[in-house]
């Protein structure tokens, strides 16, 4: 494909005598806006000639459309570290550290991921708007999906509409899930709460939300005892049962590493989730209270059991333990807190929408988190 052209189309029988505009609506799910921006600027072409949207198309012929337009970028750019994990002509992803906001906004008008990328883009001579395709909060770390025009941002959130991207995030919680409830779907509407700006609740009027799970790590007791913090059995030879006044109430509960794929995408969905069920995020200063007071709206619906043969390491697991290897950890009593909520955005894959081609997109866990897990349970085996 031309470095020129953004959109390149092959006419097949499904295409024969149909209106070019047709075809981008209804084929390739163009919006109305969009194609009325095609009309206005002439950029559509067949067989390298300008035509019409409202030409029909011959078996055959090439549709071709030049998109990439030099827009006046309105976030000023800065000279700040980025780190690239992913960049063709269309996107770019980039491994967010936890505390920085993806937008400037109210008091944060600089330090921002969009001045970062905006320096870079700016740096190489490139006039773009910073357009990201899923936002994260600012203390959640991990993969950035940002779009390099109008057109591969309308693509990339049509392919999310239907379920074609693959969002795996992965969290430290507190405490144990219960027995034969390792994995599964949570599923509990969210809507924002009232009279808060920031906060969502689960409510049985919000809006449908779903999350996946899977607990990868898990080292609490079980003891009935544990869940008020005093266990006494002396069989217990787990570190996270012993009542010790120097370790925090979160530790001393026990956590699990949770790994989370979102089906929808409400604003703070697994910290909400998290909270509902009682196992609220590490170091979540917004939902983490209500520890032992889990949601009885709905109950976690069991996932199909796709656990591979014992010898055989998930393909999630032999990423985490690329992630955490070569990770400075942290001492054990500095790491006992996260100062933000253990939650960091992993894995992205999805169909590229203009190549075909499979992509995946995997962000490196951050010191905090790969220290703890690695204090916690050791080095992740392959």
């Amino acid at each position: 494909m031309d470095e020129d052209v953004l959109f390149q189309h092959k006419l097949d029988g499904r295409d024969q005598g149909k209106k070019l505009e047709d075809i981008l609506r209804r084929r390739f799910r163009f919006s109305r806006k969009l194609i009325q921006r095609l009309k206005i600027a002439e950029a559509v072409r067949l067989d390298g000639k300008e035509v019409y949207l409202t030409s029909r198309g011959r078996l055959g012929q090439i549709m071709t459309i030049d998109l990439f337009e030099s827009e006046e970028q309105t976030v000023v750019g800065e000279d700040l570290p980025l780190d690239i994990l992913y960049e063709d002509d269309f996107f770019m992803a980039v491994n967010k550290p936890a505390g920085q906001i993806i937008h400037p906004v109210g008091p944060h008008m600089c330090g921002t991921l969009a001045n970062a990328v905006a320096g870079y883009w700016q740096r190489r001579g490139e006039e773009r708007l910073f357009r990201p395709v899923f936002r994260i909060d600012r203390d959640t770390s991990g993969v950035v999906l940002v779009a390099k025009n109008r057109f591969a941002h309308q693509q990339m959130a049509v392919l999310s509409e239907e379920g074609g991207v693959d969002k795996v995030y992965l969290g430290i919680v507190q405490g144990g899930f219960p027995e034969g409830s390792s994995s599964g779907i949570f599923r509990f509407p969210i809507r924002p709460k009232a009279g808060s700006k920031i906060l969502q609740e689960i409510h049985p009027q919000g809006k449908t939300a779903e999350t996946e799970y899977r607990v990868l790590r898990d080292d609490a007791c079980r003891n009935d005892a544990c869940r008020n913090n005093a266990c006494q059995n002396d069989a217990c030879q787990n570190d996270a049962c012993r009542n010790d006044a120097n370790q925090d109430n979160a530790t001393q509960r026990g956590c699990s590493l949770v790994e989370f794929r979102l089906i929808t995408g409400r604003t703070h969905q697994i910290r909400v989730h998290c909270q509902a069920v009682g196992h609220p995020l590490l170091g979540d200063g917004l939902y983490g209270e209500g520890y032992n007071q889990p949601t009885q709206l709905s109950t976690p619906a069991p996932a199909e059991d796709t656990a591979p043969a014992e010898d055989t390491a998930p393909a999630e697991d032999t990423a985490l333990a690329e992630a955490v290897a070569g990770v400075g950890g942290v001492p054990g009593s500095e790491m006992r807190i996260f100062a933000r909520q253990a939650l960091h955005a992993f894995r992205y894959a999805f169909c590229h929408p203009f190549t075909g081609e499979q992509v995946t997109i995997i962000a490196p866990l951050p010191d905090d988190m790969a220290g703890f897990i690695r204090e916690r349970w050791g080095e992740i085996e392959e």
